[in-house]
């Protein structure tokens, strides 16, 4: 019986998404990381610095540059797709332009055959999440957001600094 390898595919491959492949690959999450960007160049820039850094790692997971097409065995897919915040802005105020994006992306996550779960960073992330399983008309189970558990981790943050002590 075949080893099944665990794979994981990072759509947006600024901060957010590079971050997430980064931890992805240092805790062995997965054997396989696929990082597309709209920008491949981008998206290639950064599974270079991050193979750089895989070489200090005790885990190993192979990481590429892809296609959302590439996805398409991927266990788990993470929207982290969007524009950068300006300064004022708070993150609802990044619907427009998310929505805009998935538009875009949306049509791609169908036309691949992705069978796999759907985690959506991609501000306003719940809002988005709702959004993305509503036009790809998916069981509610198959897509997350993270809006929650990324509120819980900043209010942890703020009650850190001003108690001055350890958020753990």
């Amino acid at each position: 019986m075949p080893i099944q390898k665990r794979k994981i595919g990072i759509i947006g491959s600024g901060h957010v998404g590079s971050h997430i492949a980064l931890l992805a690959a240092e805790e062995a999450l997965a054997d396989e990381i696929v990082l597309y960007d709209i920008s491949s160049l981008k998206a290639e820039a950064q599974v270079m610095d991050i193979q750089d850094t895989l070489s200090y790692f005790r885990t190993y997971s192979r990481i590429y540059a892809g296609t959302i097409a590439d996805m398409r065995d991927a266990d788990v897919m993470v929207m982290s797709a969007g524009s950068p915040r300006i300064s004022g802005q708070n993150r609802l105020d990044k619907m427009e332009s998310s929505i805009s994006i998935c538009k875009k992306i949306i049509p791609e996550i169908e036309h691949s055959a992705f069978g796999g779960i759907i985690v959506s960073v991609t501000n306003p992330c719940d809002i988005i999440a709702a959004y993305i399983q509503k036009i790809l008309d998916w069981p509610v189970q198959r897509i997350l957001g993270s809006g929650t558990a990324l509120d819980s981790a900043r209010f942890r943050n703020i009650l850190s600094l001003q108690l001055h002590t350890d958020p753990h």
